[in-house]
């Protein structure tokens, strides 16, 4: 009866939290307009060619900025800076200044344990059954190929006192803002899209991961968008970041994956 209760909580919770961040999709016809199926419209034997010139050009070389990757915070804008669309309910999504999430912490890793209700077929709440930490879990998106899937999640942990970049307590697995790697120091903190945190430790010129994180750190001081890289041990999965943190490719085993640039910072 007890365990009955609790999942009927958590599931109104949950439902309550996906509500709250669910955005319009569709607009409404301007008044007196009549769609016209010939407007615009090319022949259907006609073969799409792409465009000899576009006015869309880079505002800068690609790259990976050189400023240090910083994690999401209580209060990540500038001085003076409009608070995005998304901010104004910030305050109400994340949990209040001072929160402590406790051990294991945020997010999810292999070893955490959870119970979990699933909301739609895309739509998992998921609550950490050690802190108490409600996970949400939506895949908007997935895109296979040879290697790492190009996924599109959303994250909400219900006890982030950050501001993520979809708003109070969310995170998003395609968005810079979310993950990287931090290296203060002899530490080197890696932030994982879903809100999970791990810390590897540096002596000499070798990382040391924390315990149960079954993975390597390696540095290159040569290189600037390939300074660390850090590999998965069971999978073969490997991120690279650059010298100030930010991610730059997601390959497997066979250095088949994704790779990033960034323009502008971004």
């Amino acid at each position: 009866m007890g365990t009955s209760h609790t999942r009927a909580s958590i599931a109104s919770i949950a439902s309550i939290a996906v509500i709250l961040s669910a955005a319009p999709h569709a607009a409404a016809a301007p008044a007196g307009a009549s769609p016209s199926a010939s407007e615009d419209a090319a022949p259907w034997n006609t073969v799409w060619t792409p465009p000899e010139t576009t006015d869309d050009a880079p505002a800068g070389e690609p790259g990976a900025p050189t400023s240090g990757w910083v994690a999401p915070t209580d209060e990540p804008r500038a001085a003076g800076q409009k608070p995005r669309q998304q901010d104004r309910s910030s305050t109400i999504q994340k949990a209040p200044a001072g929160t402590a999430a406790g051990a294991p912490g945020l997010g999810a890793l292999p070893w955490f344990g959870f119970d979990e209700t699933e909301i739609s077929l895309d739509i998992v709440a998921r609550v950490n059954v050690a802190n108490g930490n409600l996970l949400l879990t939506a895949s908007d998106s997935l895109m296979n190929g040879v290697g790492p899937a190009l996924r599109s999640d959303r994250f909400y942990n219900g006890l982030s006192t950050a501001t993520g970049s979809l708003g109070g307590g969310w995170s998003s697995s395609l968005s810079h803002v979310d993950s990287g790697l931090q290296v203060s120091g002899a530490t080197a903190t890696y932030r994982g899209s879903n809100g999970f945190s791990v810390k590897f430790t540096k002596s000499g010129s070798t990382w040391s991961p924390q315990a149960g994180f079954n993975a390597t750190l390696t540095e290159d001081g040569a290189s600037e968008q390939k300074r660390y890289v850090l590999k998965y041990n069971q999978s073969g999965e490997t991120l690279t970041f650059a010298a100030g943190g930010y991610l730059t490719s997601h390959v497997d085993r066979n250095s088949i994956g994704n790779t990033y640039e960034y323009t502008a910072g971004k």
